[in-house]
């Protein structure tokens, strides 16, 4: 796993677990279905950050960090809608290891590839993957979001799949509203995941 994924993980279970939950949710929250692999139209299994810009455009912005040189954040700001992809790796070559959406837009960009879309409520998560999901509930504090560090919502779901350990975080919104999504491949991946 690299320094940025095990930092943004560290860094939300710091904030947001209230319970002790390591890198990998016990076997049994683990989802058994097929493993959410897409996020705003961007299959993790095979999308190229050039099939992302051939979508959406230039980026509205490049973020880079100086303690990691091989790890590119790339930010899509459109109305009511923002896009965080991270490349790890060359922009040609590099392997996507995470895509975040936060607003209000119901389009394919606000949507995994299962069809759970921004706005959708809990029973919509439970209806499409199922009741096996970490959730955690915390009182609200007020927090700025850094950006590639996943929801900070105070309510969130985390999914995770007992095949592949795709993992999918959801924040919801007081009101039970989903308000952010981000999507990250097992650490393994596109290794042997055995």
């Amino acid at each position: 796993m690299d320094r940025n994924r095990i930092f943004a993980l560290a860094l939300l279970l710091f904030f947001f677990f209230t319970s002790a939950l390591a890198d990998h949710l016990p076997d049994p929250l683990l989802s058994l279905g097929k493993p959410e692999n897409t996020l705003a139209g961007i299959d993790l299994t095979s999308a190229k950050l050039q099939d992302v810009v051939r979508r959406y455009g230039t980026a509205t912005r490049k973020i880079t960090a100086p303690n990691n040189p091989d790890w590119t954040g790339y930010v899509w700001e459109k109305s009511a809608l923002k896009l965080e992809v991270g490349l790890q790796g060359s922009a040609d070559l590099g392997v996507i290891n995470s895509v975040y959406v936060e607003g209000a837009d119901h389009g394919s960009i606000g949507s995994t590839g299962a069809g759970l879309k921004l706005g959708d409520s809990i029973e919509t998560i439970k209806k499409i993957y199922g009741t096996r999901f970490q959730e955690i509930k915390q009182r609200q504090v007020h927090q700025e979001r850094r950006e590639f560090m996943g929801p900070a919502q105070s309510h969130l779901i985390v999914l995770q799949w007992k095949t592949l350990e795709f993992t999918l975080m959801i924040g919801l919104n007081q009101g039970g509203k989903i308000e952010a999504l981000m999507l990250m491949p097992p650490e393994c991946y596109p290794g042997d995941c055995e």
